[in-house]
C-alpha cells in the first residue's frame, strides 16, 4: 500500500499539476474579492408612513411646537405621526435646514421640496416615529400649505421632459437623461442633459450680475460682458456626471443604506463647454499664489440666505481645463444649466462644478458649505449609522472614479435590466449572429479607458453558491501554504548547516514531497469550517449574519497561525543559519589549508562556495518573505483588533490594497521555489556532504594509524636517517589520501612504516 503511494505521489502528482492547481485558486481567489463584505440587515418596509398607530400615544401640536431646542429635543409633525429626530439632525443631508421645519408639520416644506417625496425617506422618517397627532389637527396642517411663498415660480418651462428624462423630483428638478438618448450621439443635446438642482432655479437679472473674486485681504467684481471682452475664451469636451449617478444600483448591493437621490444610470452627459480660464482670471487680480483651496458660491440660496457652495483644491483651480462656462454646446447657457455662469471642473463630480456661481473665494480652507462638508461623503461600509462617522475627517469626494454602464439594451429605456433572450436583435446583428451592446466608460482626473469588459451573469461569477464558498476556501488555504512553504525550506536549510552528515537521511526527495503534500493537507483541514460560513446575500458572497462571530473569531486564529507563529519560526531559523555560518567561515580556512593537497583545496573551495551561495540565497528568500509580507500581515492585524473605522482614508484602502497584492504573489515565488528549485540544491547539497563526510571519517582512520606510525619512526629513527645518508629519500613519494599524509611509498612499491 505505501509503495503505492509513493508511486501516486511522485509520477501522478507532479509539481506541476500541483503548481497550477494551487496558484490558480489563489489567483481566483484573490479576485473574488479584496475584502469581507459586511451584511446588513434588511429594512422592513411594510408601513404606511403617518398612519395612526394605536399603540403609540397622542401629543398634540402646541406639544410639538414646545420641542424646538437641543435640550428640549426636535419634534416635528407629518400627516398624523409625530416624530422626535433629534438624533437626525446632524445627518440631515440638507443639514441645519430641517431645524426651520421644527415644531411644525412638514406638508409645507415638502410641498416645495418633493424631492423627499419618496419611499426611502418615508422609512427614514418613520424610524423617528413617537406617537400621533389628535384628530382633525392634521386637516388643519394641510390647510396652511397655501400660505407658502412658491420659491420655484422663475423654474423654466421643461418642454419633453418625459420622453427624454426620468425624472426623481418635481422639486427641486433632478431628471437624469434616459438610457437610449446617451448612446444615440457622442454629444449630449442641452435639452436631454440631465439637470441636477439642489434648490430653486434663481432668476438673474444680467445687467445686474457681477461676479465678486476675493480673498482674505481683498474683493473684486467683474460684470458679465466684461468677464467675456477681457479674457480670452476656450472650448472643451468634458462628461459631467452627477456624483451620485448609479447611486441605486450601490443602494442595491449595500441592502438600502445609502442616502440620497437614488439615480440610474443617466445622471451624467457629455457636451462642448466655452468659457474662460479660471486661471487667467485668479492670475490677472494676482491670487494665483495664494491659499490652498478655491471656493465657489452660486445664487440658488433657500429662505435663510444659505446658498449652494463648493471648493476644489488649487493646484486643480490652476490647471488648463477648470473654466467660468457660459456656453453650451455652442449655445448660451440655459437656466437648468448656470445661466449666466457656471463652473466647470472636467473630471470631478458634478458637485464641484457650481452653476449660478456669483463669489469665488480663495481661502486656506475647504468651503463651509453643508454639501461640502457633510454631503457628498463615501463612508466605510462598516458604519451602519452615519451618527458614527466624523464628517470633519472624512475627505470630500473629488475626482470621480471610474465608472461605465450599459445603455442598450434596456427594456422600453425603463433602465431596468433585461435578459438578452428578450432583445430581438437587428438584421444586421442576425446576419452575423451577434447581439450589439452600446454603453459608456469613463474616468475621473483625465485617466484613459483602456477596455471595457461585458459579462453576461451581472460580473457575479464568483458570487454564486459552491464558487463563492471555493474561491473564498483557496484564498484562505493559500495564504497558509505560502507561510509553511517557507517555513519548511528555511528549516530545511538550518537542519543542513546545522546537521551536516545527517542531512542525507532526512532531506530525502520522498520525505520532501511527503512534507509538501502534508502542508496542503493540514491547511485543507484546518479551513474546512469557512465554506460553513459564506453564503450569497442579496446575489453576493457575504459571511453569515448570525455566524459572523464565528468568522471573526477564526480570523484571529487564522492571523496567529499565518503571520505570527510563522514569523517568529522564521527569524529564529534565520538567526541560527546565521550563527551557523559565521562559525563555518572562522574554521573552515585552517581544515582546508593545513589538511588538502592544492587541487582539493580548489576543489573543496568551489564546493563550499556553491553550498553558501545557495543557502545564503534561500535565506535571502526566507528573509525577503518576513519583509515582504510584514506590511500587509500588520494592516490585517490592525484591522483586526481595531475594526474597519480606521480604513476610511483613501491611503490606507490603497496601501492595503497593494500590500495585500504583493503578498499573494510571494506566495507563488515561494511555491515555485520550493517545488522547482529546492530539490535540485538538495540533491547538489547532498552529493557534496557524503563526499565531504567520507573524506573526513576516511581522515579520522587514517590519522590514528599515522600517529602510531609517527612515534614508532621517532623510535627507530635509524631506519629514517639510513634513507636519508644514502641519498634514497628522492625514489619515494609522499602518499595521501583525502589531502592527509599518512606514510612513504618508494619506486619499489614497498612501504616503509613501523618496524619497516
Amino acid at each position: 500500500m505505501r509503495s503505492r503511494l509513493t508511486y501516486i505521489f511522485r509520477h501522478k502528482f507532479t509539481p506541476q499539476i500541483i503548481t497550477t492547481t494551487l496558484t490558480g485558486g489563489l489567483i481566483t481567489g484573490y479576485l473574488f474579492s479584496k475584502y469581507k463584505p459586511i451584511v446588513h440587515a434588511e429594512t422592513n418596509t411594510s408601513f404606511v408612513v403617518g398612519q395612526r398607530i394605536p399603540t403609540l400615544p397622542t401629543y398634540s401640536m402646541t406639544e410639538v411646537a414646545k420641542h424646538t431646542t437641543k435640550e428640549n429635543g426636535y419634534w416635528l409633525a407629518f400627516r398624523d405621526g409625530v416624530y422626535d429626530v433629534s438624533s437626525f439632525v446632524v445627518n440631515h443631508p440638507g443639514g441645519k435646514q430641517i431645524l426651520k421645519t421644527v415644531g411644525k408639520p412638514l406638508e409645507a416644506c415638502w410641498k416645495i421640496f418633493t424631492i423627499h417625496q419618496i419611499e426611502h425617506v418615508y422609512e427614514i422618517l418613520e424610524h423617528y416615529r413617537i406617537g400621533n397627532l389628535p384628530p382633525g389637527e392634521r386637516e388643519a396642517n394641510e390647510k396652511k400649505q397655501e400660505e407658502i411663498l412658491d420659491l420655484f415660480q422663475y423654474d423654466p418651462e421643461r418642454l419633453n421632459a418625459i420622453e427624454n428624462f426620468f425624472i426623481r423630483s418635481e422639486r427641486p428638478f433632478n431628471a437624469e437623461t434616459k438610457p437610449s438618448i446617451l448612446v444615440s450621439s457622442f454629444i449630449t443635446p442641452v435639452e436631454k442633459f440631465y439637470i441636477r438642482n439642489h434648490m430653486h432655479v434663481p432668476f438673474v437679472n444680467i445687467n445686474q450680475y457681477k461676479l465678486e473674486i476675493s480673498n482674505e485681504k481683498s474683493i473684486y467684481s467683474i460684470s458679465y460682458d466684461d468677464l467675456k471682452d477681457k479674457y480670452p475664451s476656450h472650448t472643451i469636451t468634458s462628461a459631467l456626471q452627477c456624483a451620485g449617478n448609479r447611486r441605486s444600483g450601490m443602494n442595491n448591493e449595500q441592502q438600502g443604506t445609502v442616502q440620497g437621490t437614488q439615480w440610474y444610470v443617466g445622471a451624467i452627459g457629455n457636451a462642448r463647454w466655452t468659457g474662460i480660464k479660471l486661471r487667467d482670471v485668479l492670475e490677472s487680480f494676482g491670487l494665483d499664489k495664494e491659499g490652498k483651496h478655491v471656493q465657489f458660491i452660486g445664487l440658488d440660496c433657500d429662505t435663510s440666505e444659505r446658498c449652494y457652495g463648493a471648493s476644489i483644491p488649487i493646484e486643480k483651480a490652476l490647471s488648463d481645463d477648470v473654466l467660468l462656462a457660459y456656453e453650451m454646446n455652442d449655445e448660451t447657457l440655459t437656466s437648468d444649466h448656470g445661466y449666466p455662469l457656471r463652473v466647470l471642473v472636467p473630471g470631478t463630480v458634478g458637485a464641484r462644478s457650481v452653476k449660478w456661481v456669483n463669489r469665488i473665494v480663495v481661502s486656506d480652507k475647504e468651503s463651509d458649505s453643508h454639501w461640502q462638508k457633510a454631503d457628498y461623503k463615501v463612508l466605510s461600509p462598516s458604519i451602519k449609522e452615519p451618527q458614527q462617522t466624523d464628517y470633519d475627517k472624512t475627505p470630500a469626494i473629488q475626482e470621480s472614479n471610474v465608472q461605465s454602464a450599459i445603455c442598450y439594451p434596456a427594456s422600453n429605456d425603463d433602465g431596468n435590466k433585461v435578459k438578452i433572450l428578450s432583445v430581438k436583435p437587428n438584421n444586421d446583428d442576425m446576419k452575423n449572429k451577434r447581439l450589439t451592446i452600446k454603453g459608456y466608460a469613463l474616468s475621473g482626473g483625465g485617466r484613459q479607458i483602456h477596455n471595457v469588459q461585458i459579462s453576461l451573469d451581472h460580473g457575479n461569477i464568483l458570487h454564486r453558491p459552491i464558487i463563492c464558498q471555493l474561491t473564498l476556501y483557496l484564498t484562505y488555504v493559500c495564504n497558509f501554504i505560502s507561510a509553511y512553504y517557507t517555513v519548511s525550506f528555511t528549516a530545511q536549510r538550518l537542519f543542513a548547516v546545522v546537521k551536516p552528515f545527517r542531512v542525507s537521511h532526512v532531506l530525502s526527495w520522498y520525505r520532501s514531497r511527503c512534507l509538501a503534500l502534508l502542508i496542503i493537507l493540514i491547511a485543507c483541514l484546518i479551513y474546512s469550517y469557512l465554506p460553513f460560513l459564506i453564503g450569497i446575500v442579496n446575489g453576493r458572497c457575504y459571511s453569515l449574519e448570525h455566524l459572523r462571530w464565528i468568522n471573526e473569531f477564526m480570523d484571529i486564529v487564522d492571523c496567529i497561525i499565518v503571520f505570527l507563529i510563522p514569523y517568529i519560526v522564521i527569524i529564529v531559523m534565520n538567526t541560527i543559519i546565521l550563527i551557523s555560518l559565521r562559525r563555518m567561515k572562522q574554521t573552515e580556512h585552517e581544515f582546508l589549508f593545513q589538511n588538502h593537497s592544492h587541487l582539493n583545496k580548489i576543489r573543496e573551495i568551489t564546493r563550499r562556495n556553491a553550498s553558501r551561495k545557495m543557502t545564503k540565497l534561500l535565506l535571502t528568500v526566507s528573509t525577503s518573505y518576513l519583509i515582504i509580507c510584514a506590511p500587509y500581515a500588520c494592516i490585517h492585524t490592525w484591522r483586526l483588533l481595531y475594526g474597519d473605522e480606521k480604513f476610511q482614508t483613501k491611503l490606507i484602502r490603497q496601501l492595503e490594497y497593494y500590500f495585500h497584492l504583493i503578498y499573494q504573489i510571494s506566495f507563488a515565488i515561494n511555491f515555485y521555489i520550493y517545488i522547482l528549485f529546492d530539490s535540485k540544491f538538495r540533491r547538489e547539497l547532498k552529493r557534496f556532504f557524503m563526499k565531504c563526510k567520507r573524506h573526513i571519517h576516511h581522515y579520522f582512520r587514517r590519522r590514528s594509524s599515522y600517529e602510531h606510525e609517527d612515534s614508532n619512526i621517532q623510535n627507530n629513527s635509524s631506519t629514517f636517517e639510513h634513507f636519508q645518508l644514502m641519498g634514497r629519500t628522492s625514489p619515494c613519494t609522499t602518499l595521501t589520501t583525502s589531502g592527509f599524509t599518512f606514510g612513504y611509498k618508494c619506486k619499489q612499491n614497498k612501504t616503509f612504516s613501523s618496524g619497516s
